[in-house]
């Protein structure tokens, strides 16, 4: 007898897989580029901050990007559930309750990416580092 993968495994193992890398799991968590208050201290920090911007930009991109990813598989696996009409019940449910928490991230991630790339204009880096960001976040 062949052992075949049931589809409600696969789905369930990809949700357990991506929950701890899009912050499904609980509370929609605070994107990491958001910039935290910096404490009062000498202007060396301010430099060292300065210096961390590609860092910082490079994470929100990645995080919006994976945000986007994770709604789009949800949303294709709700999709196929309902094609299928199987999960059904509870573990259909619990695809729609993914589903919003991870629309839930992907909305915060697209609120405070354009406040990152608006601090760093303010902060002057230049335009040449900033654009390849800002088609990010057209897209």
């Amino acid at each position: 007898m062949i052992c075949r993968p049931r589809p409600l495994h696969l789905a369930c193992a990809a949700l357990l897989l991506a929950a701890p890398a899009v912050g499904l799991a609980g509370e929609p968590k605070k994107p990491a580029f958001v910039k935290r208050q910096p404490p009062a201290e000498a202007p060396a920090a301010i430099q060292e901050d300065a210096e961390n911007w590609p860092a910082r930009l490079e994470a929100g991109a990645q995080e919006l990007t994976a945000a986007r990813a994770a709604v789009q598989d949800l949303e294709q696996q709700l999709r196929n559930a309902r094609q299928r009409r199987y999960p059904r019940g509870a573990a259909r449910e619990k695809l729609r309750q993914d589903l919003a928490r991870a629309e839930a991230v992907l909305d915060e991630a697209e609120r405070y990416f354009p406040e990152l790339l608006d601090e760093a204009r303010r902060d002057g880096v230049p335009a040449g580092t900033l654009y390849p960001y800002e088609q990010r976040l057209g897209s």
